[in-house]
Formats: structure tokens, C-alpha cells, sequence
């Protein structure tokens, strides 16, 4: 299941709306119904993050069932689908957490590895590809409908979004990293040398694939990564940024015209430019929900319910699967103000937790500084922490690693702590 994270690819064209083609996701999560049977739904588990978490799932659903009332069907489906994969992600969850969290933590990193090199080779190969039929790739998304992928933008084995792998590299960066260097069980200077720069190796489609949110996050997490090591002495610091420097000048040498090429790199030129995709416009949809929020078509009900879950149409403009560039009152436009009072529980939540587990679980660290740098990014991001803007099943990944980041899983018998950096 953790590895199907790794590639979305669809499996086989069985429709032509590509969010019901199955994945090896759908797959594993058919078999873990089977296995787990009625556990998966009398059993409790006892996870703060998962409990909150729960609680946005069924608002979200609430909402998405009063909307799909009165719209018709065309819209509503869309709407109930989307309701219906958030269900879905929150049981796969709960499989994982049903699991002794120090093994599946242990699973976890090895997986993230794992993917980082699948995404790393699978990208050379379409970078390669990019190249040889030129400026313009048309990629098949499903039956009879692709879509064009201009210039170097890489999407990887994954949804047919940039977006999807931007998030996804810096997420399975965290979790292999923080674990080496959050423990006094570390290994030696030279094991630390050699996993951090194949770590950051393996990361370089984060340059090409052309979203300055996935920069943004992945620039935070090394940053967080320098925080956590300087309280280990000025030596240590010093020693990880040689270590990424190294690294990134070897990564740079993987292509000469790295500045010329790389489309993360360009796409920043066009950040205060830019009147549709650079800050200005990113940021004048937000006058839609606090200054004229009568623009959505359902404004009356966007205090309650939200102004459609997963549609919320604008001027009778249906964004499907799409909403405002804010991940932080995303919640707000698609559930209302219950919904951005429960995300808020949620961070507060979440934040809390991992902080109190840190000392016995150094996974905590990745967790805190994914969330953190994922709000922090998500102010003008998009969607960079829920399941919208095609970023497939990655949001149930990221919840994955928050409840296992809450986990007191390595204290010492009598609730003696381990000691950690």
C-alpha cells in the first residue's frame, strides 16, 4: 500500500473520467478491506490526528451530500466522488494505524526510498523523452483524452499533474532524512554523507518539474534540516551544508544548461510579473470569500455549507476538483466556517502532538516541518495539502505520516525517553 504511493499511473483505461481508472492504490485498499474485514470499522484507534482528521471527513461529506441534493446529477457526481475518495483515504489510514507503528515507520522509509529512486530513473526517462519530440509532449490520460505538456515539465509516474510529484518529493525527502539525523543511533559521519547527498540526488526532478510551491517546500525542509543539526554543535551544521552543497553542485553538473532547462528555476521569473500565475494573481481570488463573496454562485450558503464541495461555481464557472489558491481557507470555501474551524483543530492538533513526541520519534521532526512549510507554502500553493488540483492519493500519504509523526513508538520501558537530537 505505502509503495503504491510511488506510482499513480493509472492501471488500465476502464472509463473515460480518469479519477475512477484504477490504480495499484485502488487495489491494495480492495485487499486491505478483505483482511482487515470488521475491524477496519469496530476497532478504535487512538490517534489524535486521525480523530480530527475524521471529523473533516465527515463535514465533508455533509456538505458534499446537501449540494448534491439540488444540483443534478452532472455536477453532483463529481462532488460524491470526491466525498467518497476522502472516505477512502481516511480507511486506508486507519489500516496503516491499526499496524504497530514502530514497524510500519521502519516500512515507511524504506518505502520512501524506494519511491525517491523509482521518481528519480522514471524522470530521467521522461526528461529524455522531453527532449527527443521537442517543446510540446502529448501524454494520453485516458481513453481518447491527453493533454499537452509544454516545455521541460516533468510529471513523473504519477497523477497527470506537476503538482502531484512537486509535493511528493519533498514529503519522502523528509521522512528518509529526519529519522538519520533525529537519533544518537545515527550512523557515522561518512553514512550520513553518503545518504544525504543520495537523498538530495534523487530529488533534482524537483527543479524540472515546474511548480515554485514544491521548490518552496523542498527548500523549507533542508532549512529545517540545518535548524535540527545546529543543536548539535556549529561543527555538525557546518558539516550538513558541505554535505548539501556537494551534493547540489553534482546535481547541477547532471545538465549544463541547468538554468537554461530547468522550469522550477524559470517559472520563478514570472512570480511578480505574472498577472495570472504570478503573486498578484494568485491572491485577488481571495477577495471572493471576504469582500465580494457574492461572485459565487451559492454565496448565501457559504458560511454553512460552503459554496460547493469540489465545484464551487464562480460567475457559472464549475471549478471541478478546484478552488482557491490558499490551502489554509480552502476548507472555508468548500465547507464553510465549521470546515475552516475544524482544519484549524486539526493544525493545532497536529502541531501539538508531533512536538510532545519528538524526544521518541524523530519521525516528528519530518512531520512538523512538512506541515509547517506546507501552510506556510499553501498562503498562495494551491492545493498543496488536500486531495484537489489532480495530486491523486498524496494527501492521504501526508496524513499517513503525520499520525505515525504523532506516535510515541521508541520510549523506554517504565516511559523513560529516548534521547534524541
Amino acid at each position: 500500500m505505502l509503495l503504491s504511493f510511488f506510482w499513480e499511473l493509472p492501471l488500465w483505461y476502464m472509463t473515460s473520467m480518469d479519477r475512477i481508472n484504477p490504480r495499484f492504490y485502488d487495489i491494495f485498499f480492495l485487499i486491505g478491506l478483505v483482511l482487515f474485514g470488521s475491524r477496519l470499522f469496530f476497532e478504535k484507534v487512538d490517534n489524535p490526528i486521525y480523530r480530527c482528521w475524521r471529523n473533516i471527513v465527515f463535514w465533508f461529506t455533509i456538505c458534499s451530500l446537501f449540494y448534491s441534493s439540488f444540483v443534478g446529477w452532472a455536477i453532483a457526481q463529481f462532488s460524491l466522488l470526491c466525498a467518497v475518495r476522502y472516505i477512502q483515504g481516511l480507511l486506508v489510514m486507519k489500516m496503516i494505524l491499526l499496524q504497530p507503528p514502530k514497524r510500519v515507520i521502519k516500512i515507511l522509509e524504506y518505502c520512501c526510498w524506494i519511491g525517491l529512486a523509482v521518481i528519480c530513473i522514471y524522470c530521467f526517462y521522461e526528461y529524455r523523452n522531453h527532449q527527443l519530440v521537442g517543446a510540446i509532449t502529448e501524454i494520453e490520460i485516458t481513453a481518447g483524452k491527453s493533454i499537452a505538456v509544454f516545455g521541460n515539465f516533468l510529471f513523473g509516474p504519477l497523477s497527470f499533474s506537476y503538482f502531484h510529484l512537486a509535493q511528493l518529493i519533498p514529503l519522502a525527502f523528509s521522512v528518509v532524512i529526519f529519522p538519520l539525523l533525529g537519533t544518537k543511533t545515527m550512523p557515522s559521519k561518512r553514512g550520513i554523507s553518503i545518504l544525504l547527498m543520495a537523498a538530495i540526488f534523487m530529488s533534482w526532478p524537483i527543479l524540472w518539474n515546474g511548480s515554485r510551491t514544491g521548490m518552496g517546500l523542498y527548500a523549507i525542509c533542508l532549512v529545517a534540516i540545518c535548524l535540527l543539526l545546529s543543536r548539535k554543535g556549529p561543527l555538525s551544521l557546518l558539516f550538513v551544508i558541505i554535505i548539501m552543497v556537494i551534493a547540489l553542485a553534482m546535481l547541477a553538473r547532471t545538465s549544463p544548461p541547468i538554468f537554461e532547462n530547468a522550469a522550477t528555476l524559470n517559472r520563478y521569473e514570472t512570480l511578480a510579473d505574472s498577472e495570472v500565475h504570478g503573486l498578484k494573481g494568485r491572491t485577488d481570488p481571495w477577495r471572493h470569500i471576504f469582500f465580494v463573496s457574492s461572485n459565487y454562485d451559492y454565496w448565501y450558503f457559504l458560511p454553512f455549507f460552503g459554496a460547493g464541495f469540489n465545484f464551487a461555481p464562480v460567475d457559472n464557472n464549475y471549478r471541478i476538483c478546484y478552488g482557491i489558491h490558499c490551502s489554509p481557507l480552502y476548507p472555508l470555501e468548500q465547507a464553510g466556517i465549521i470546515g475552516l474551524v475544524l482544519f484549524l483543530i486539526f493544525v493545532v492538533t497536529s502541531l501539538r502532538t508531533m512536538w510532545k513526541a519528538r524526544m521518541s520519534n524523530p519521525l516528528a521532526y519530518a512531520g512538523i516541518s512538512y506541515l509547517c512549510a506546507s501552510l506556510i507554502c499553501g498562503i498562495t500553493g494551491a492545493h498543496n495539502f488536500w486531495r484537489e488540483f489532480n495530486t491523486g492519493n498524496l494527501n492521504t500519504l501526508i496524513l499517513i505520516v503525520l499520525c505515525l509523526s504523532a506516535s510515541r513508538v521508541f520510549e523506554q520501558p517504565g516511559g523513560s525517553r529516548c534521547e534524541f537530537y
